[in-house]
């Protein structure tokens, strides 16, 4: 069989929109230029043919007709080329007796084998086995995340930083150290300084002076393309990397170990090592990320993964006609991913439009009046002009390359400081502050930003709670989350038909509470949201550290002059995606499947309805909303007489309280959470129990609403679910205390078969089905049940039941 019959053999024909042949141009779609170069002749992979799933290159075709000399050791060659590249996870190697299939991954795997045979349509290797998920079922460690190159280099780079501060250097100079090394590993391997330049300057390459420890060698190796290329970014000192002559011989053994891609956890070395000619420029951007991360924890700030920052930068541009028209602004720019992202998409579409490259001086011009961004810290600033620098210089043509290295007017432009696209520190870098010359101008036609998630602390008044107040009306800003600050002020830093795309916290975008609830309904007075991707189902995919799943939000400014808001008439996209193949293959999807259209008015006037229709549908909405006339646990506590109270346990010892004596709680006995029954709905006087004072000398807090829950008929449950969401709670009147892992519901004597039928009905599924459909934790965090829930929940007493 050719090329050709293997390829209708096995369906890939049947979808000509996602298959891409030798010769052929990818257009501006996603990834265009990585398939373009996986396409190229020229450029070390030379497949004749890539297959897309959704945006994403999937499976890279090899005719082995084509392959000279040692066919093994090609695709050896091509299988490292496309792991540096991160996109594609298979090689399929095609020959006329048969197909060889190998994992980009997992370099040990065996290869599969199918001949000509075996061959079906709807078979192993076929289209339709790489997009509907099974052919991850069949081969499952061959799409391990933890071996793909992102990972790989993201921990060692930690690693390296952390070596490197051990031997001395500050934080901040060891981030700023590893971005020359990477930075001088891209010119070196993308031919941008090659042997020419070298002889012509008397200059080695890194790894031979990183080698002999010979720090002079590499700092007049900067010096010299500090003069050539950029008189900032490259040159050592003035509170970036420090001089290579001072550091000492260990710095220069953790440097090379990094260079030969060595794991520092394990010491082995690895057979594929790092190649920034085939590592795209967004994925060094988001991985150099992570030497902020740990600083800027504390800020709120994390990593934006590239594939999120690849969708949430479509979602932005995607009702423009012509995106390299557009300026973009981020107000929170860290390492840059977002701007380079939107900065590539909008040089590919320029290019497109004219139907070849820019020229590197046109490439400048483009970014110096498209992208603009600020960060309170420096060194992001620093790394976001590193990551722009990369994607300036990404695919210039030879002649360009060469103007580089001889034209003393030629150099990458400046873009931090007065006047230019990136405004660092305290004073111009803050989004919120008055001198910020970005922010609140109304100039820009997309806001794009993963803002800080970050609640303050109370002895904190931080500049944009400060920022908020001033605003007429104030803004609300109920937990105190940086993030709400941020999707407020960018309704006027974009013009008045511009589109603000956020990276927000879950919680705050779907959840129940009247923090959350209050933020929707005051930007939606402002913006007409078009759009909202609920990540629940992928958080631990997208952000594995972080403890809180993310929404991306996509909307625009409404008219401050407009005498009415029609919410009603406003359509708004919801879509829930679920983890699937996607994510295997690296990437993110969005299935019709999973998007539902809700009016603005809805979301604004109800408060479960983002997390009802995650799950739900329609029917289940109504459902609820028809249960909920009966009244809720709420209501009937507040309508008992006396009322019935509610309250968690005692607060062990912890930093950040004071620690009390026991007292009263020294008297009453003690139920361990991990002794909670799970068999019946009772705990009974026959229980046996250890005393408070046999386990704690001291508390942070009394807990049980001043221990009245700790004794008489309650219902009693811990935090953490059973099997299938189901809610553990028991009925008791025995005197115990317990600690904050456990709610209670507590009442009179004689509303004790009242709380014995709400303990029972707590354990049914009705009231499972209920947590689905209304509880946020089971969407955004550890599935868990909480007081606000189970307050919520339809009840009433049966002699006050309404039908």
């Amino acid at each position: 069989m050719k090329l050709d019959d293997w390829l209708s053999s096995l369906a890939y024909t049947e979808f000509p929109d996602e298959l891409f042949r030798a010769g052929q141009r990818a257009g501006a779609r996603s990834y265009a230029a990585e398939i373009e170069e996986m396409l190229a002749p020229d450029r070390g992979i030379g497949a004749a043919a890539v297959f897309c799933v959704g945006d994403q290159p999937t499976i890279c075709f090899v005719d082995a007709t084509t392959l000279k000399g040692d066919s093994a050791h090609r695709v050896e060659q091509i299988r490292q080329k496309i792991w540096n590249q991160n996109l594609a996870s298979v090689v399929l190697v095609l020959d006329p007796a048969g197909l060889t299939a190998f994992s980009v991954s997992d370099r040990d795997a065996e290869p599969d084998i199918l001949s000509p045979a075996e061959v079906n349509k709807r078979g192993n290797w076929s289209a339709f086995e790489v997009q509907s998920g099974f052919i991850r079922d069949r081969l499952t460690s061959w799409f391990s995340p933890e071996a793909r190159v992102d990972q790989r280099l993201l921990a060692n780079l930690r690693q390296v930083v952390k070596q490197l501060a051990r031997d001395g250097l500050a934080d901040n100079q060891a981030e700023a150290l590893m971005a020359q090394v990477i930075f001088l590993c891209y010119l070196e391997q993308r031919g941008i300084v090659g042997d020419a330049y070298r002889k012509a300057h008397q200059l080695e390459v890194l790894e031979a002076y990183v080698t002999r420890h010979d720090g002079l060698g590499i700092d007049r190796l900067l010096k010299q393309l500090g003069d050539d290329f950029n008189g900032d970014f490259l040159r050592s000192g003035g509170g970036g990397a420090p001089a290579w002559a001072k550091l000492p011989p260990r710095s220069f053994r953790s440097v090379l170990n990094f260079l030969e891609a060595v794991d520092f956890e394990t010491g082995q070395g690895s057979f594929w090592r790092y190649d920034f000619s085939h590592i795209p420029v967004e994925l060094i951007s988001g991985i150099y990320e992570t030497l902020l991360k740990d600083r800027q924890g504390r800020l709120g700030a994390y990593y934006t993964p590239r594939h999120l920052a690849n969708l949430v930068t479509e979602q932005a541009f995607e009702s423009f006609a012509d995106p390299s028209k557009c300026t973009v602004y981020d107000g929170a720019c860290g390492s840059g991913i977002l701007l380079t992202t939107a900065f590539r998409k909008m040089l590919r579409h320029a290019e497109v439009n004219r139907g070849k490259r820019l020229r590197f001086a046109e490439r400048v011009q483009l970014m110096q009046a498209a992208v603009f961004g600020n960060d309170i810290d420096e060194t992001a600033c620093w790394i976001t002009a590193f990551s722009l620098y990369l994607s300036l210089l990404e695919g210039l043509d030879q002649t360009d390359i060469s103007l580089l290295q001889t034209d003393a007017s030629l150099k990458l432009p400046k873009l931090i400081g007065p006047g230019l696209n990136i405004q660092k520190g305290e004073m111009v870098g803050d989004f919120f502050s008055s001198k910020n010359p970005f922010a609140g101008k109304q100039r820009f036609d997309i806001f794009l930003c993963n803002p800080p998630w970050r609640e303050s602390d109370d002895d904190e008044t931080p500049r944009w709670e400060a920022w908020c107040g001033e605003q007429t009306p104030p803004y609300p800003i109920g937990r105190r989350q940086i993030a709400a600050g941020f999707a407020y002020r960018a309704t006027s830093s974009v013009k008045p038909n511009g589109v603000i795309a956020l990276i927000m916290p879950l919680n705050m975008v779907i959840g129940a509470t009247p923090q959350s609830v209050g933020f929707r309904q005051r930007w939606l007075e402002e913006v007409h949201i078009e759009r909202i991707i609920n990540f629940g189902d992928v958080r631990r995919l997208l952000f594995a550290a972080a403890k809180h799943p993310c929404a991306i939000m996509t909307a625009r400014p409404r008219d401050p002059d407009a005498a009415l808001i029609s919410l009603a008439d406003e359509k708004v996209e919801y879509w829930t995606p679920k983890t699937d193949i996607s994510l295997a293959l690296g990437r993110l999807a969005l299935h019709a499947v999973d998007r539902k259209i809700l009016t603005a008015r809805e979301i604004y006037e109800k408060p479960y309805l983002l997390i009802s229709s995650y799950w739900g549908e329609r029917r289940d909405v109504n459902l609820l909303k028809r249960l909920s006339r009966m009244g809720t646990v709420g209501t009937t506590m507040y309508q008992r007489e006396p009322a019935w109270i509610s309250a968690k346990g005692f607060h062990a010892p912890n930093n950040s309280n004071k620690d009390r004596s026991l007292g009263l709680l020294s008297d009453f006995a003690f139920l361990d959470t991990d002794a909670f029954p799970t068999l019946y709905p009772v705990i009974s006087g026959d229980a046996q129990l250890q005393q408070v004072s046999d386990i704690y000398s001291v508390v942070a807090s009394p807990g049980g609403a001043r221990t009245r829950l700790y004794q008489g008929p309650r219902v009693i449950f811990p935090d953490g679910l059973a099997e299938e969401y189901a809610v553990r709670s028991v009925y008791t009147d025995v005197p115990f205390a317990y600690t904050s892992s456990i709610g209670a519901i507590g009442g009179p004597e004689q509303d004790a078969d009242l709380l014995k039928l709400l303990a029972v009905y707590l354990r049914s599924s009705l009231a499972s089905y209920l947590l689905i459909m209304t509880g946020y934790s089971v969407i955004g965090e550890r599935p868990r049940i909480a007081l606000d829930d189970v307050e919520a929940f339809p009840f009433c007493a049966p002699d006050q039941c309404r039908p």
